[in-house]
């Protein structure tokens, strides 16, 4: 049985990756921790990040491997497995990683299906794999995160690309962008242009702003609400709703956050990100937003953020 399980990965690994289906959504991974309890439930915390739209919704959707039928196990996209010597996962992971050297992270493309993706945390006690998860969280945050926004931005790029409206940003705005086909001008103002797209409700902004801005949280919210007022008929950041965090974006400081709008006009709300930076004096506001009432919204949010946040070299 284990040999047919293994011809039909290596079957199926040698399929071209964009004709393949994984099964799991496009945020799942599924963690293999054998008996390590404590490095699962740490793991878990660091990736199942909620982002509010402003229902909870998760960054990350963690699926243990012991819940799958043995069948399912080698169809998902990415995982992550947590071992030491005497896990009961040991012996996966070593058919796995065969070079074992050292306690560490180890990275393996294509350990399934082709397209498909591995992390392990390897350590010699699950102390030892606690405290490198503790250390490397980022990096295995990010890691992951990269991997979903470059697929995603192939789904938002599947239609094409709008050619004349990735022209019309950078000559308006000076920013090197693509937008995708589908996408249509919504409003535009001297210094800035919002497109639209439907079913469901999708707004992008791209906004010049001639000066420096202070990129704190509490300034730029009420920046947002300001140009809210006018293109949006009354859209304000529900405060409570905000997270942040400060980003690199190819050697200058950005400001990146998410959270959930509401208009009382309307009666109407849903979910936002914002990606703000200054370059030679002047401040770039991207925004992307969505409402639709009867769905979690995350996976269109991040669609829109896998191609709008993209910024190209000037």
């Amino acid at each position: 049985m284990k040999k047919l399980i293994t011809f039909f990965a290596l079957f199926l690994s040698c399929i071209y990756e964009d004709s393949i289906y994984f099964k799991g959504e496009y945020n799942t991974i599924i963690l293999s921790s054998g008996n390590l309890k404590r490095a699962k439930n740490l793991i878990k915390r660091n990736l199942e990040i909620v982002q509010f739209t402003p229902r909870e919704e998760k960054i990350f959707d963690i699926i243990d491997i012991d819940s799958l039928e043995k069948k399912d196990k080698f169809l998902y996209k990415n995982y992550i497995i947590l071992a030491t010597p005497c896990s009961d996962n040991f012996k996966l992971f070593k058919e796995i990683f065969r070079d074992i050297k050292e306690s560490g992270l180890y990275f393996k493309s294509d350990p399934f299906l082709r397209g498909s993706f591995m992390i392990a945390i390897y350590g010699e006690k699950e102390e030892e794999v606690l405290s490198i998860i503790s250390r490397q969280k980022e990096l295995i945050f990010n890691t992951f995160y990269h991997k979903v926004m470059d697929d995603l931005r192939k789904i938002a790029y599947f239609p094409g690309e709008r050619k004349e409206f990735s022209e019309k940003v950078f000559k308006k705005i000076g920013l090197k962008v693509k937008i995708p086909n589908g996408y249509r001008v919504f409003k535009e103002g001297d210094n800035y242009i919002i497109f639209n797209i439907n079913y469901p409700d999708r707004f992008v902004m791209f906004w010049k702003i001639d000066s420096k801005v202070n990129l704190v949280p509490e300034e730029i919210i009420e920046l947002r609400n300001k140009i809210a007022k006018e293109v949006y008929a009354g859209d304000s950041v529900l405060v409570g709703f905000v997270n942040y965090k400060y980003l690199n974006l190819g050697g200058k400081k950005a400001l990146y956050i998410t959270g959930a709008w509401g208009n009382l006009n309307l009666k109407v709300g849903g979910g936002f990100e914002s990606l703000i930076f200054e370059k030679n004096g002047t401040t770039y506001f991207i925004d992307i937003g969505i409402y639709e009432p009867r769905k979690n919204k995350l996976k269109f949010l991040k669609i829109m953020e896998s191609w709008a946040f993209n910024i190209g070299d000037e």
